[in-house]
């Protein structure tokens, strides 16, 4: 057997003493192993070698020597002149065209989801459409877009932040590769190609970061990405998060390219500031608005998450931070993350020092001081506000608002 006969090749190295090998230095290893390495790479890659490649070159820095005398055979350039790498590093080409590597999978271990403290709007951040709140129409026509199968290939979400456009785009990543055989449910959540999108580990549904596409490599690996078939699921998925920071040019070679992808291709738009984009985008891709949440969606919310996690609370707190989160849903799960760490109970009153405004029956307070004609009680009393709980400026805005 060729590969047998291969491997015994490059694994038969004369022993050397730890003294004489501590003698020789790093100039007898050197030697030793680039005249191996010239003697058995053209063989080892007749053989199926999974490295055949003999003109690589790697700095010192890239190459672990440290322990080649201790492993095994010691050899660092097994095979085709292919040295042994210290860590996982991607090689120059998978950094250049990240869109177009492998299976999509990482060799870093990460920790597991059960060990990993995440943030309530992480924890809670919705998986179907059922999950979504305040976005009744967004989810009705995407779930008609689903069941009747008039798929696009360009979507544009777009609205104020924290309304859930960047959550609903991977819920309509996953129906659209759903296994489910109810067009209905999907996505289901439960069959493998959910998972894998859920998780960030699918390789036919792609984040982009927008800055990336500003270099001309990464805008090209997406192009060629975006002409080829999936891998392995029904569609392949691209969303471009914070679209409006592309520049006219990357919008040209986009948009040009359009006509040459594969018609299983589909790109999901997010956006924040709609009127940055050119016209010539808006006029070819199928928009669909977020709008604000309601102050009342909010606060439902807001009480499922408490009694999900324990969290005692008093209903005026969450109304209030409702009324404070200006329709951004994460907004405000962001302040009852806050208010979680605080204290034992989230109270009215705990919400009103973390926000930096002061109450009601304090603003009202001042006011009857201001009305009074009271001058010097007024002042003192609008400093002593200031020098406890709230900018100035913001006390100003209240009292306007009053």
């Amino acid at each position: 057997d060729l590969s047998v006969k291969g491997r015994d090749l490059a694994c038969n190295v004369p022993s050397v003493s730890h003294g004489e090998n501590a003698a020789l230095g790093g100039r007898y290893r050197s030697h030793y192993a680039t005249k191996l390495a010239s003697s058995v790479g053209e063989y080892g890659s007749r053989v199926g070698s999974p490295m055949t490649s003999t003109n690589h070159s790697y700095g010192d820095e890239d190459v672990d020597f440290a322990n080649e005398c201790n492993r095994g055979c010691g050899i660092t350039y097994c095979w085709s002149r292919t040295p042994r790498y210290r860590g996982s590093n991607q090689s120059s080409d998978v950094e250049e065209y990240p869109l177009l590597s492998g299976n999509g999978e990482s060799n870093v271990v990460t920790p597991s989801h059960e060990t990993v403290s995440r943030s309530l709007s992480q924890k809670f951040r919705p998986k179907s459409f059922d999950e979504l709140v305040g976005q009744e129409v967004v989810v009705k026509c995407l779930l008609s877009t689903i069941l009747r199968g008039r798929i696009t290939s360009v979507y544009l979400f777009h609205g104020p932040r924290g309304t859930g456009k960047t959550s609903t785009s991977k819920i309509f990543a996953a129906a659209l590769n759903c296994l489910s055989q109810a067009a209905h449910s999907r996505p289901c959540g439960l069959c493998s190609e959910c998972k894998t999108c859920f998780s960030g580990r699918s390789i036919d549904v792609k984040e982009i970061d927008s800055a990336k596409l500003k270099r001309t490599s990464y805008l090209r690996s997406l192009i060629k990405s975006a002409s080829l078939p999936p891998v392995s699921s029904r569609f392949k998925v691209f969303i471009i998060d914070e679209c409006q920071l592309l520049c006219q040019e990357t919008w040209g070679t986009l948009f040009n390219s359009l006509d040459n992808f594969s018609q299983h291709s589909v790109f999901i738009l997010v956006t924040s500031e709609l009127e940055k984009l050119p016209r010539n985008v808006l006029s070819r891709t199928q928009k669909y608005h977020f709008s604000k949440v309601c102050d009342a969606d909010i606060s439902n919310k807001l009480a499922k998450i408490c009694m999900e996690e324990g969290i005692d609370f008093d209903q005026g707190a969450v109304d209030f931070i409702a009324s404070k989160s200006d329709g951004s849903l994460r907004d405000a799960e962001i302040m009852l993350d806050q208010l979680s760490l605080l204290g034992k109970r989230i109270t009215t009153s705990l919400a009103y020092k973390l926000i930096g405004v002061v109450s009601d029956d304090e603003l009202l307070d001042l006011l009857d001081l201001a009305l009074s004609s009271d001058t010097s009680n007024t002042v003192i009393r609008a400093r002593e506000l200031m020098r406890s709980k709230i900018d100035p400026m913001q006390l100003i805005s209240q009292l306007a608002n009053a």
